[in-house]
């Protein structure tokens, strides 16, 4: 994934122009910390005619060049404060060989109901129509189709592995559900906020 122009200097108009939606091509591309916010983000896109939307989770942990859109907003004295909230801007590109693209998700429809399942816990999700569309799924969720296996095989066809230590951050994140990583001597866990669950991996360190 390339900004449309990677070469531009980051300075204070480049992020203005992004911010405020000008057709001036800059050197950032704008992510979200929130599944939500990135379905909302899609929706207000389509309300404008877009063509062509995607949402492409990323794996933002350790990326050297990220900025709070926030902060940069209101230290620039923007206007529509809230359009920014959860939003991040990566400088440049993401290499497709940095395996950091974790699932894609056409999104030109409309947003749909259903549930991912980890070790202990189920949670309902909200996707874009286009990912089950069409597609199979032989296990349901509390009458929501289960979508656990098809966003494990979308894991795998991106990054090539089955990486339990990124799926279940991205599990949860869709599921809008915080959660933050734990070393003892045991090893490496990820541990979700409020539920008192956790899930350990050998090689959660590692990822």
């Amino acid at each position: 994934m390339r900004a449309r122009n990677p070469s531009r200097t980051a300075d204070a108009q480049a992020c203005s122009d992004h911010l405020q939606w000008r057709p001036r091509e800059g050197p950032f591309i704008s992510f979200f910390t929130s599944w939500n916010a990135a379905l909302q983000r899609q929706q207000l896109v389509l309300r404008r005619r877009a063509e062509e939307v995607v949402i492409v989770a990323v794996w933002l942990k350790g990326l050297p060049v990220v900025y709070d859109a926030l902060q940069i907003a209101e230290r620039l004295g923007l206007g529509n404060l809230d359009r920014s909230q959860n939003e991040v801007l990566v400088y440049g590109e993401i290499s497709a060989d940095s395996y950091r693209i974790l699932a894609i998700c056409n999104g030109n429809g409309n947003i749909k109901e259903a549930a991912l399942h980890l070790d202990g816990l189920n949670t309902d999700v909200r996707i874009p129509g286009e990912f089950i569309d069409g597609v199979s799924i032989k296990r349901s969720i509390d009458g929501k189709p289960d979508v656990t296996e098809l966003l494990r095989d979308e894991l795998y066809t991106r990054t090539g592995t089955r990486d339990d230590a990124k799926f279940i951050p991205l599990v949860l994140s869709m599921a809008d559900l915080t959660y933050f990583r734990e070393v003892d001597n045991a090893g490496p866990m990820i541990l979700w906020s409020f539920g008192g669950r956790g899930w350990r991996f050998p090689r959660l360190n590692a990822a």
